[in-house]
């Protein structure tokens, strides 16, 4: 343990032990000073300030005197300090599953999975799609797709929980902006609204594998009758630290199976380095 903690423990130990012993003072002040009276004869005393901090000193005093010091902290350490310690605030930036761990890496810059364009697998798709329908784009991101989608004629939204992520799409849409939903894609209540199609790029890969059943059941029931999940998937072996977490074949046969059916699957051609060679456009069936 580090001396600037026991310090630390050592101040949160002192204000807590004296809390019961000042507690009659804080209740009873003319009390306690009466006890006192010698003292409030004295030109020099200066009121129940000075009683206080005698008070301290002499509690501390007692405990760095100890001889079984190292036993008396570790006991104020667990009846003090810990309880203090799980009560602070956690720093969401580094929970994948936060929006403070996607709006810190939009407002600084840091998003090397941003094509920053709309993949050509979409635009082929797009291409060759029959009559438009609504379409969902979960953790949209930048949201560049979004025009894509609407320039053919679908009636799209997208929703997003970074703040950071939603502004930097709406920058990017201009007029299309009012598309966009600030919102957790498993929580944000849609109402009755079923869609057609709902697209997924780096949405997926973004959460960690214990995220993923949630995910394909969200997305199930979020899709109309013989609607599909669509769009670019990555596939790999993960390493021990993430996001990115890739997919493994048979982890998406096991996730998907329940509720959909696998109708295409192609390599992706314009990859981003960070994803290259792992990338498919797949299209999943709703078939439950």
């Amino acid at each position: 343990m580090s001396s600037r903690l026991c310090d630390r423990a050592k101040h949160i130990a002192l204000h807590s032990l004296v809390k019961d012993q000042l507690f009659d003072f804080a209740a009873k002040p003319n009390h306690f000073i009466a006890q006192n009276a010698d003292q409030r004869k004295d030109p020099t005393y200066t009121g129940g300030g000075e009683l206080i901090s005698q008070k301290l000193q002499s509690v501390k005093r007692e405990i760095l005197s100890s001889k079984n010091g190292l036993l008396f902290l570790t006991y104020l350490l667990c009846r003090f300090v810990l309880p203090r310690l799980r009560d602070m605030p956690v720093d969401k930036s580094s929970d994948c599953t936060h929006p403070d761990f996607w709006t810190v890496r939009y407002a600084t810059g840091r998003t090397p999975w941003d094509l920053r364009g709309v993949p050509a697998a979409l635009k082929l798709f797009l291409a060759r799609s029959g009559a438009p329908g609504s379409v969902l784009v979960p953790g949209c991101g930048s949201g560049y797709e979004i025009e894509a989608f609407q320039a053919a004629g679908h009636d799209v939204t997208a929703i997003d929980f970074s703040p950071a992520a939603v502004e930097k799409a709406k920058s990017v849409l201009g007029t299309l902006a009012d598309r966009i939903i600030l919102g957790d894609f498993f929580t944000y209540d849609f109402g009755e609204r079923r869609f057609d199609l709902i697209y997924e790029r780096t949405f997926l890969c973004s959460m960690p594998p214990s995220r993923w059943p949630d995910y394909a059941n969200r997305v199930a029931d979020l899709l109309a009758p013989r609607g599909r999940l669509i769009g670019i998937f990555l596939y790999g072996e993960r390493t021990s630290s993430g996001p990115p977490f890739p997919i493994t074949g048979s982890e998406a046969e096991q996730l998907f199976k329940r509720r959909f059916e696998l109708v295409r699957s192609e390599t992706v051609a314009d990859s981003l380095l960070l994803f290259r060679d792992m990338e498919r456009w797949q299209e999943w069936l709703k078939v439950d």
